[in-house]
């Protein structure tokens, strides 16, 4: 038996050693690619070429936790074990700080330490082990084997950080916190970051809490950080002369209005772009408290105006750019909901402003065309008062829509920042119905129609069909049995709407509606499906019989 155990031991301990070196080259090799996708997401949330901000943080969990300090790049480096959970307000640079806390730790990492991985919390899948879960992310994003990324994972290679928590709803944020915190293969002991926003945070750690993990939160810049970033930002460097006034005004009222307004490294951003060239009137816009739903509306045109210059035959409209990630926005945002309730009554609401929008426009043109029929008035034509009354009317419906617009504007608004509702990622997969209805009924004729007409052809050449000599009447009708077999499907196939629900929860499983329409759809896949192999059989029976005959 010592014999024996010793060979085992030996041999045991040259699988490790012949190991070692090919994982730490995995590791190696991922911590490389992660760099490089880091450095670009940062590039990319505070402009290429834009110096780094040393964030403001509060860590309520120690003694002196409610004052505000810097070095949170430093602090989370020194935590042990490295279960560290970031919160902040919506901008307040919670992804900025993951992105240079991971580039800080791959930068002194040493042979053997985990290399830290970004994923986004959006494509969680509840119900999923989560050390399964995560090596296919890395498999996929990094393009690794599934073998070597399931080797990280399990070995402790790699640490998970999930970014956007408060982005995948309360209940599957919850299941996620759960797997994080569970003992099972020493899960509550592993390092692990999370973001989150502080309020959704505040709700689920009072249920599903964090096992020892540090609690850090990100405060907003003061005057003088803001000052710092824009006057080395490569947007604001070549016009330093028209941005000296606030950059003076910052530094001199750190805690003034603009100070305030300017306040996280995402407005920051906002600001060095849409006023990239004349920030006049950003004083007097902070001032006025209106200056975040200005720089919104300036960001894409000023974002179109930089990467496209105005004679460049490549470029975009700005209100084209516009509407397209506008619809970008309501497309995605109406397929948050977590149940099919939710998304009907979102999808309603949406509906409503739209026809509110249609309405108010075809108003505002009525009251315009009646008052300047008015101004007009030179004794003949329309009655004066009959005008002034229509102009009236009109300007009273149009107030009554702005009214009822605004309602629906914040009960929509009510729903989206529900726990209930993750507004999620913009995936392909998620924007192929953005076609509108009748393209997508159009591409599936298409394609289904096409199937029988190749086949049949594809069917006639395999089986060398020869017809007999005279050729009977059916021998002419024969070939074209494809194309009538193709228009048929295709026919149907167009008449087949696709279905309006955005998505199916257990709940309504229980509905007969619910059932019906999934076995509908399950029908529709069938018949797709059937149809190939059943014009092959068609084609082998009538060459059988011709060949008979």
């Amino acid at each position: 038996a010592v014999p024996l155990a010793a060979l085992a031991a030996w041999l045991g301990t040259v699988a490790i050693l012949r190991r070692r070196p090919e994982t730490e080259v995995t590791a190696s090799r991922l911590a490389g690619l992660v760099q490089g996708a880091e450095r670009a997401a940062l590039a990319r949330l505070l402009g290429f070429g834009a110096p780094l901000i040393d964030l403001r943080f509060r860590a309520p969990d120690t003694p002196d936790g409610e004052h505000p300090r810097t070095g949170a790049v430093d602090h989370v480096r020194a935590l042990h074990p490295r279960r560290v959970v970031i919160t902040g307000e919506s901008g307040a640079g919670k992804s900025v700080l993951a992105g240079q806390v991971i580039l800080a730790l791959l930068g002194t990492r040493q042979a053997g330490a985990p290399v830290p991985v970004r994923i986004a919390a959006t494509a969680w899948e509840p119900g999923r082990p989560f050390d399964v879960w995560f090596a296919e992310q890395i498999s996929r994003r990094y393009a690794l084997s599934a073998a070597e990324a399931r080797v990280l994972v399990t070995g402790h290679h790699v640490m998970p950080v999930i970014d956007g928590v408060d982005e995948m709803g309360a209940p599957h944020a919850a299941a996620l916190l759960d797997q994080l915190s569970t003992d099972r293969r020493n899960m509550d002991q592993r390092p692990v970051i999370l973001t989150c926003r502080t309020g959704l945070y505040e709700r689920l750690r009072e249920e599903h809490p964090v096992t020892n993990a540090h609690h850090i939160t990100v405060e907003p810049l003061d005057g003088a950080q803001s000052a710092a970033f824009l006057a080395g930002h490569p947007r604001v460097a070549p016009n330093a002369r028209r941005w000296a006034p606030v950059l003076a005004d910052l530094r001199a009222a750190p805690e003034g209005p603009l100070a305030r307004a300017l306040d996280s490294p995402w407005r920051l951003t906002l600001a060095a772009t849409a006023y990239a060239r004349d920030p006049a009137d950003l004083v007097e816009r902070a001032a006025s408290g209106d200056l975040h739903e200005h720089l919104l509306a300036r960001y894409i045109p000023a974002t179109v105006r930089l990467h496209f210059a105005e004679e460049d035959e490549r470029g975009y409209a700005e209100k084209d750019v516009g509407r397209w990630l506008s619809e970008l926005a309501w497309h995605v945002g109406l397929r948050g909901a977590e149940s099919v309730e939710t998304a009907r009554a979102a999808r309603l609401l949406r509906d409503q402003m739209e026809n509110h929008h249609r309405a108010r426009r075809a108003l505002v043109e009525t009251e315009e065309e009646a008052r300047q029929a008015l101004a007009a008035y030179d004794g003949t034509g329309p009655d004066p008062d009959a005008l002034r009354e229509t102009a009236d009317r009109a300007a009273a419906e149009v107030r009554a829509l702005d009214t009822q617009n605004l309602r629906d504007v914040r009960a929509l608004r009510r729903i989206v920042r529900s726990d209930e509702y993750a507004v999620g990622s913009i995936v392909p997969g998620r924007l192929w119905t953005m076609a509108a209805p009748r393209r997508i009924r159009v591409m599936d004729a298409l394609i289904c129609g096409s199937l029988p007409p190749v086949s049949w052809a594809v069917a006639w050449m395999a089986w060398d069909v020869r017809l007999p000599e005279p050729t009977p009447w059916w021998g002419y009708a024969l070939p074209g049995v494809g194309p009538v077999l193709g228009g048929l499907v295709g026919w149907l196939a167009y008449r087949q709407m696709p279905p309006e629900e955005p998505m199916t929860d257990l709940p309504s499983l229980r509905r007969g509606r619910e059932r019906r329409r999934l076995t509908g759809l399950a029908l529709r896949a069938l018949l797709r499906v059937v149809a190939v192999p059943t014009l092959f059989a068609a084609v082998n029976a009538a060459a059988s019989a011709l060949d008979a005959s």
